[in-house]
């Protein structure tokens, strides 16, 4: 997981790594259906799957790349927060929600 905060967001890459061909297509498939679901709701945060290489977030990290690895960024903003002035709060949303 790698977390990444500024003043009016907190953006959130969860990295997993599949065992075989069959997790990946599989894996594929749960986590572009999550994404479009998250989109149907106003009240989701932006969520951007990438297969393959990590997002930009990681370019200038030691992040892992390869066929087996898949990256999901969440970006709550505060508009998807009760309470938004807590950063802790906020990642504790990110991974118990999504």
């Amino acid at each position: 997981m790698h977390g990444e905060c500024k003043k009016d967001r907190v953006t959130v890459v969860f990295s997993t790594m599949f065992k075989d061909d069959n997790s990946v297509v599989i894996g594929k498939v749960f986590m572009l259906e999550f994404k479009e679901g998250h989109r149907a709701s106003p009240t989701a945060p932006a969520v951007l799957f990438r297969h393959r290489e990590p997002p930009l977030e990681l370019k200038d990290t030691n992040a892992a790349v390869g066929y087996w690895l898949c990256h999901l960024r969440a970006v709550p903003l505060p508009r998807h927060l009760l309470i938004s002035s807590s950063k802790k709060f906020l990642i504790a949303y990110v991974v118990f929600d999504l």
